[in-house]
């Protein structure tokens, strides 16, 4: 857990172009395969949710692009490289608890928050990032016939919706994004 407090932290901290970009450079494609491996051995159920949560922050830290730390040049395929690493990490959590819905993963603590809606607010935060980013063109997407963008938003309006509106009401940050 401690490892990914720091790459957060690290790249929470490259505030400027050159040095997310000097950064990015150094972590991909050699070290993100790490973070593949943790999460596919920390989904799997019984699912560690504290460990999976930070690795979801981290990714959500690599497309956040606060002070346009993410201007990829147009000949730059890192844009689209950061996007879909992201994407799919997203998507296999969602397709993991058939898109968050309550009926599909049985409550082990009694608090919905903790175990459902803290990663429906990381994933509506992710998309946001990614949509309000401008550091990828998803006409792209189109064009190369990639359906990520098309399954990432259908799946997280589908975990919307799949929601209890009156118990999101009940959680002001979570009600914050949605509205």
């Amino acid at each position: 857990m401690r490892i990914f407090h720091i790459l957060r932290g690290l790249f929470k901290g490259a505030f400027s172009h050159k040095n997310f970009s000097l950064l990015f450079d150094w972590f991909y494609p050699e070290y993100f395969g790490i973070v593949e491996k943790c999460m596919s051995a920390y989904i799997q159920d019984p699912c560690d949710d504290d460990v999976v949560v930070l690795i979801l922050k981290f990714i959500g830290e690599l497309v956040d692009n606060s002070s346009n730390r993410l201007r990829f040049d147009t000949w730059s395929i890192n844009g689209l490289i950061v996007y879909k690493e992201g994407s799919g990490f997203i998507i296999k959590l969602l397709e993991l608890y058939n898109c968050l819905h309550p009926n599909n993963k049985p409550l082990r603590y009694d608090n919905q928050y903790k175990e459902q809606l803290r990663f429906l607010k990381i994933v509506i935060h992710f998309l946001e990032k990614c949509v309000s980013g401008n550091y990828i063109n998803f006409a792209i997407c189109e064009y190369y016939n990639d359906q990520t963008f098309n399954q990432l938003s259908q799946m997280t309006l589908q975990a919307i919706l799949n929601q209890d509106l009156e118990e999101l009401k009940l959680y002001k940050k979570l009600n914050l994004k949605i509205h």
